[in-house]
């Protein structure tokens, strides 16, 4: 078991580095050390009745805790300026990454990773972004004629992509164009309050955005 873990922690890449990092890793470290935690907690409360703990049991949690120390757990958050954008205009986003521990930014990753998707669920581009303090921040300027539509804004760390099932963040953006209406509609009615079986009455006026010409119109229903 000793020889195992240091040998897991001895073919650890960078996480800073571009090259894919091995999902047997953390699997491995999962599937062993929790388990042995959970026993050494054990061992801790029978110390406290002086039953000593053993030694190899000591270093498992001690190799654990330099692996949490050294490659902790990031996650991502990004928010945008605005939920709703028209085409032309420019998505100004801040991205704010924590250590998923105790959700500091003593992270190890110092470079974020943004995708860009359309509607029909094909990547439009891809940026890197430097993380500063646990934030990085950026823009994304909408062609005036982008088809509207629920657009995706992926963001990732590249230590992130380590976990069996990679947990990044896709927040949905709204590109829509804005069309006014034709004509402008108001309707008053006659009378402040009707009674059961009650006729209606009320005038309806429309006016274009043209040259504000009124429709006056009378409803009786």
């Amino acid at each position: 078991m000793e020889f195992r873990l240091k040998s897991t922690l001895t073919h650890l890449r960078n996480p800073l580095s571009s090259a894919p990092i091995c999902v047997k890793i953390r699997k491995t470290m999962k599937k062993f050390l929790l388990p042995a935690l959970a026993t050494c907690l054990t061992f801790s409360l029978l110390a406290a009745i002086h039953f000593p703990i053993p030694t190899w049991l000591a270093e498992i949690a001690t190799t654990y805790a330099q692996f949490q120390a050294t490659f902790p757990e990031e996650k991502v958050y990004l928010q945008t300026d605005k939920p709703f954008y028209r085409p032309g205009e420019t998505i100004w986003f801040a991205a704010h990454i924590r250590n998923a521990s105790n959700f500091s930014t003593q992270i190890g990753s110092e470079v974020l990773y943004i995708e860009w998707w359309n509607p029909e669920g094909k990547k439009l581009f891809e940026v890197n972004l430097p993380i500063e303090k646990g934030v990085a921040t950026g823009d994304i300027s909408l062609a005036p004629n982008a088809t509207g539509g629920i657009y995706h804004l992926k963001a990732y760390t590249n230590w992130q992509k380590n976990d069996s099932i990679p947990t990044l963040f896709d927040k949905e953006i709204t590109v829509q164009a804005v069309v006014l209406p034709r004509l402008k509609m108001n309707l008053d009615f006659v009378e402040k309050g009707y009674g059961k079986g009650a006729t209606a009455h009320a005038k309806l006026r429309l006016e274009s955005n043209e040259n504000q010409r009124n429709y006056p119109a009378y409803l009786k229903c």
